[in-house]
């Protein structure tokens, strides 16, 4: 629901064929999985419209919670194979056999729009704009569904903030830090001086710390920082190192 004044939008190019197929994905997967053993289901194409359009007397048209299917003949031939997984070419039907099978095939679409019931609500906003979206159906156009736009922005804008959000995956501490660049600084000792000492120090003269060289040298990470190792000062190459 959206607030008072309000109403949920996106722009037109937001609703792709790909986008589309996803939003509607759920409802129809789960209704070809009932009904469909080994034919495959997709969005063949999509269309946009905000006129009621009127659907010949041959076709076969349901409408529920504003989503509305819409059956041609052919394409009711290819649903019924596809759910009785049989060729209906060469059979010759009776009366009562194409009764009994237009029964059958109502039942399929009213759960379609069951299944839209279910995902959407059963109360779809409708403000006029729809999504036309013709499904194939083992390769055939079968069934056209008109769909209000509304009702698929909300999954619409799920979906685009999943695309947008970086991929977060928690790790551990020790891990994220494992490339990060710190400054190590050794110790060697410390001393105290008054500021007159320190304007008269001149090159040459000695400062006394207060530990020896053989002693341990501290590792810190910065100026006057908590010490996190200590080791020994070592000649390497012509020059120092610490050993921890």
């Amino acid at each position: 629901m959206t607030g008072v004044g309000a109403r949920a939008w996106l722009p037109k190019s937001a609703f792709t064929r790909e986008a589309v197929e996803g939003a509607l994905s759920e409802p129809l997967q789960a209704w070809a999985a009932r009904w469909f053993a080994r034919a495959t289901l997709g969005v063949a194409r999509v269309d946009f419209s905000s006129e009621a359009s009127i659907a010949p007397a041959s076709n076969i048209r349901l409408t529920g919670s504003g989503v509305e299917v819409e059956l041609t003949g052919i394409g009711k031939r290819h649903l019924l194979e596809a759910a009785l997984d049989a060729d209906l070419s060469n059979n010759v039907l009776t009366g009562p056999d194409r009764r009994l099978l237009d029964m059958f095939v109502r039942n399929v679409l009213e759960d379609l729009v069951s299944q839209f019931e279910k995902t959407f609500g059963p109360n779809i906003e409708n403000d006029g704009n729809r999504v036309i979206a013709r499904l194939a159906l083992a390769g055939h156009d079968v069934l056209t569904l008109h769909v209000p736009e509304v009702s698929l922005i909300a999954v619409l804008k799920r979906s685009k903030h999943r695309e947008n959000s970086p991929a977060s995956t928690l790790v551990r501490r020790s891990a994220a830090l494992r490339h990060t660049v710190l400054h190590a600084y050794g110790y060697l000792g410390s001393t105290e001086i008054g500021i007159a000492e320190l304007e008269a120090l001149g090159a040459g003269d000695v400062l006394v710390l207060d530990r020896a060289l053989d002693e341990n040298i501290d590792l810190r990470l910065t100026d006057g920082g908590t010490t996190f190792l200590r080791g020994r000062l070592c000649e390497d190459a012509g020059g120092y190192s610490i050993q921890l």
